[in-house]
């Protein structure tokens, strides 16, 4: 984004969006013509830091090629934490997740996700399955479901005495019958990401492997990638002699490698990326989805959140993630993974993952300025996507109430240059909280920052105020 800043009489370019202003000052944002102003003012003796994040372009393309809705938005909520997303060869996109301890439900669209179906039950599953849920349309037009069931008795320690098996289910003539579910891998698994059938007709499995406290090492957590493949659609079900980690930080979740997602390359290789608590997704490469390239950090900044690797029909790759950092916690604290959660980002490659574009925020969590829940997950995370028939892309993601939505944008919308906001639409486009007072564990309060206030002088115009209070972090937006 670009500001400009009005000193009086002056209007200086600013590109580099983190700046430092002298005490004795406070920060007016205002609209000007279709751009930001900053507006400086003698009103506090204090120094100001304003940290912008990306707002919703409004760029024009020529001849007029966007479809509704171009930019994000928000067309539905979603049905439950981490479903799947699928689109079957007539068009119709269909949202999977398990209904807990009953059944696996599904809802339909057959307007390219503008609009949703009731729930319906697609079959039952065992007493104690849980909320994370992968489907998948293979080449022979059947769906695939993988989801979890808890095992456990004692004191619930993690792949101890407390499992999360991975079950998985199939359809048979073309869609019409689900056969009985079964599970293919008995263990801790904490999530599932990615399910993808290769070119070669083999199907893919990546996930997080939860260890014993006997098995886990102190340099790469409590977690291992392993993979699960099928080479008979299906059936049957092996398990990879790859085993990938990642670092941890002191001070981090020591949560290893986990949640990973791959995609098939061009090339034939398999790219995969990896959550880890080390500020970055790390990735690995095979050639068969069996032998694994040692997992190395990436390119891409991320909280410890999983990503999600879209192909498009027309080739091109996007990438969704939290491209955040968890806020810095306080002396002998851990830090937050739901402090690194409140934006949701894409990017898009039409080079096979070498270059990329857009890195652009296509959600902002709804309750991102509120005081957060203190138990259950939150936050845009977990995201799970597909291209529509007419080219667009829909979005399933988040967690916890009011949080969990359906997304839907263009992807050309990814490579615009250019972006602005005249808060005509309020804070909408905007992070304006102030974390404060103690950290408990993953949970920390969150009171209103950066606001709304009439221009001083201009009638009819607003500007964002932002300024430190004496005892309280600088203001940032």
């Amino acid at each position: 984004m670009q500001l400009y800043q009005d000193v009086r009489t002056r209007l200086v370019w600013l590109r580099e969006m983190t700046t430092g202003y002298p005490a004795g000052t406070s920060t007016l944002m205002e609209s000007h013509m279709g751009r930001l102003v900053i507006v400086m003012r003698q009103l506090i003796q204090t120094v100001v830091t304003l940290v912008v994040l990306p707002a919703v372009a409004t760029t024009t393309l020529a001849g007029d090629i966007r479809q509704k809705p171009w930019a994000p938005e928000i067309v539905a909520a979603g049905p439950s934490n981490e479903p799947s997303i699928v689109r079957l060869p007539d068009g119709t996109l269909k949202i999977f997740w398990i209904v807990k301890g009953k059944h696996c439900a599904s809802m339909s669209s057959h307007d390219d996700g503008m609009t949703w179906g009731k729930p319906v039950v697609e079959f039952s599953v065992p007493e104690h399955a849980y909320f994370t849920t992968r489907a998948m349309l293979d080449r022979e037009g059947e769906l695939h479901v993988c989801f979890l069931v808890g095992r456990g008795v004692g004191n619930r320690r993690p792949a101890v005495d407390l499992f999360y098996d991975i079950w998985h289910a199939k359809t048979t003539g073309q869609r019409t019958k689900w056969r009985q579910p079964k599970r293919i891998f008995a263990g801790y698994v904490g999530a599932l990401r990615s399910l993808i059938q290769l070119r070669s007709g083999r199907l893919l499995l990546p996930f997080g492997k939860w260890l014993s406290t006997t098995d886990q090492k102190q340099t790469t957590g409590s977690n291992e990638v392993h993979i699960l493949y099928s080479d008979d659609a299906g059936e049957s079900w092996k398990e990879a002699p790859a085993a990938l980690t990642a670092p941890v930080k002191p001070r981090g979740g020591q949560i290893g490698a986990v949640e990973p997602t791959a995609l098939e390359l061009s090339d034939g290789r398999i790219w995969m990326l990896i959550r880890t608590d080390t500020g970055r997704l790390y990735e690995s490469f095979s050639r068969d989805g069996l032998v694994w390239t040692p997992a190395v950090a990436s390119r891409f900044t991320s909280s410890e959140s999983p990503a999600r690797l879209l192909r498009l029909p027309d080739g091109r790759i996007v990438l969704f993630w939290n491209n955040c950092q968890e806020l810095v916690p306080p002396p002998g604290h851990r830090y937050s993974a739901y402090s690194g959660r409140d934006v949701l980002h894409a990017a898009i490659s039409d080079d096979e993952g070498r270059t990329w574009r857009g890195f652009r925020e296509i959600l902002r969590d709804p309750k991102r300025n509120e005081t957060p829940p203190r138990r259950g997950d939150r936050g845009t995370a977990y995201p799970d996507a597909v291209a529509t028939a007419t080219g667009s892309i829909v979005v399933v993601t988040g967690q916890g109430d009011g949080r969990r939505v359906i997304v839907r944008f263009h992807p050309d919308w990814l490579c615009e240059t250019s972006q602005s906001d005249d808060f005509s639409n309020g804070l909408d486009q905007w992070c304006v909280f102030q974390a404060v007072g103690p950290l408990e564990y993953v949970w920390r309060d969150r009171v209103p920052g950066p606001k709304l206030v009439s221009h001083p002088t201009k009638k009819g115009r607003r500007v964002l105020l932002v300024r430190r209070d004496t005892g309280r972090d600088g203001d940032g937006a």
